[in-house]
C-alpha cells in the first residue's frame, strides 16, 4: 500500500525548483561556452564608440575581446573600430627629402589575455613602398611616425594608402593556446602626399620671444638617472649605457624640437645622433619625462667604454621638428644640464 502520508508531505513546488535550477545551470554553461554574436551588449557599445569615442565603450569592447565574447567576424570589426588611426600629413613636403607621416590610434589597448601586434605598410599605385617607423606604440595610443624614403615617394602628388596589419594573439595562462592568432585585421586608410619645393624654413617656423624663452626654461628640470640602463649603439657597435639624466617637463608653453649633444668635460662636443628622428620632440602643453641618452640615439663619437662627465646640450632644430607633421612652429633656443653616464661594451652583470 503506498505511503500516502509521505506523498502528502512532499511540497508541490520542489520539482519546479529543481527544474528551474537545472535550466539556470544550463544557461550559465551556455553563456560561458558560446560567444556573443552581435549581441545587444556588443552592438550597443560599438555604436556608442563610433558615435562618441567614449572611453567607457572602448573599455567594454576590449573586455568582450579579452574574454572571447565575440565571434571572429564581429571581433575583427571591433578591432578595426578601436585601432583605426588618425593620420597626420603636411600640406606639402620637400622634394628629394624623406616624407614623414604621423599616426595615432585614439584608444590605448589594454588586454589581460591577449597580445596585440601592429605592423605598418604604405602603398602607392598598387605597390608597396619602403617605410620604417619610430616613436611610440600605436597599440598604446601613442604617436608614431612613418618615414618614407625620397625615392619611394611619387613626384608631385599621388593618392595612396596606409595599411595596418593588426593581430591579436592568445596570451592567457593556457600554454596549449598561447601564441595562437585570435583576431586578425587589415585596416587600410587613404593617404595623400604632395611634394613641392621650398626650404626648411618654409615648413617649420621658429619663435624667439624672450618671455617664451623664460617660460620654456622654467618648464624643464633634470635629475640624475642613477642605475638606469639602456641598450645603445656606439661608434664601436652595440653597447649599453648606464645613468644619465631624467629630463622632466611640465605644461610646455610651445612645441619644442631639439638635437641632442654632449659637451665632454675638458673635451669636444659630441652629436649623439645625426638622424633627426632620434631628436627630442615635445608638443605644447605636454608633461612627462624622457631619459637621456635614450636607446633611440647613436653615441656615434663615443667608442671607448668608460665613465663620461660634462653637459647635456639641447639645441632647437627645425630638421628634428620636420619629422613630425604636427610641428609647424617651434621655440628657438638652447637648454643645458649637467650629466654623468657610463658606456659599457657588453651587457652589464645583474646586480
Amino acid at each position: 500500500m503506498p505511503d500516502v502520508k509521505g506523498e502528502a508531505q512532499r511540497p508541490a513546488w520542489r520539482p519546479w525548483l529543481t527544474l528551474l535550477l537545472f535550466v539556470a545551470a544550463l544557461l550559465v554553461a551556455a553563456k560561458a561556452a558560446m560567444p556573443y554574436y552581435r549581441g545587444v551588449r556588443g552592438e550597443r557599445w560599438l555604436e556608442a564608440y563610433r558615435r562618441t569615442g567614449s572611453p567607457e565603450a572602448a573599455t567594454r569592447l576590449a573586455a568582450l575581446l579579452d574574454e572571447r565574447r565575440l565571434t571572429r567576424e564581429f571581433g575583427e570589426e571591433v578591432v578595426e573600430a578601436l585601432l583605426a588611426p588618425d593620420i597626420h600629413v603636411r600640406a606639402a613636403y620637400r622634394a628629394g627629402h624623406p616624407v614623414y607621416v604621423g599616426l595615432q590610434c585614439p584608444w590605448a589597448s589594454r588586454f589581460r589575455k591577449l597580445r596585440l601586434d601592429v605592423r605598418e605598410s604604405v602603398r602607392f599605385a598598387g605597390r608597396d613602398v619602403e617605410c620604417r617607423g619610430f616613436g611610440g606604440e600605436l597599440s598604446a595610443g601613442q604617436r608614431r611616425i612613418l618615414i618614407l624614403a625620397p625615392e619611394a615617394v611619387p613626384p608631385a602628388s599621388m593618392e595612396g594608402e596606409i595599411v595596418l596589419h593588426c593581430t591579436l594573439y592568445d596570451d592567457g595562462p593556457d600554454l596549449a593556446h598561447r601564441g595562437r592568432a585570435v583576431y586578425a585585421n587589415r585596416i587600410a586608410r587613404p593617404l595623400g602626399i604632395v611634394v613641392g619645393g621650398g626650404e626648411l624654413g618654409d615648413f617649420v617656423k621658429a619663435e624667439t620671444d624672450g618671455d617664451l624663452a623664460r617660460r620654456v626654461q622654467a618648464a624643464f628640470s633634470a635629475r640624475p638617472a642613477v642605475g638606469l640602463r639602456r641598450a645603445v649603439t656606439t661608434a664601436a657597435g652595440a653597447g649599453w649605457v648606464k645613468d644619465g639624466v631624467i629630463l622632466a617637463y611640465r605644461d610646455l608653453p610651445a612645441d619644442v624640437a631639439f638635437r641632442v649633444l654632449f659637451a665632454e668635460e675638458g673635451g669636444p662636443q659630441h652629436v649623439w645622433s645625426a638622424d633627426p628622428a632620434a631628436g627630442v620632440r615635445l608638443p605644447r602643453g605636454a608633461s612627462g619625462e624622457v631619459v637621456l641618452p635614450s636607446s633611440s640615439q647613436t653615441l656615434a663619437t663615443v667608442a671607448a667604454p668608460g665613465r663620461y662627465r660634462g653637459a647635456l646640450l639641447l639645441t632647437s632644430c627645425r630638421e628634428v621638428a620636420y619629422t613630425d607633421p604636427e610641428f609647424s612652429t617651434i621655440w628657438e633656443g638652447n637648454l643645458e644640464f649637467p650629466i654623468t653616464f657610463e658606456v659599457m661594451a657588453a651587457p652589464p652583470p645583474q646586480e
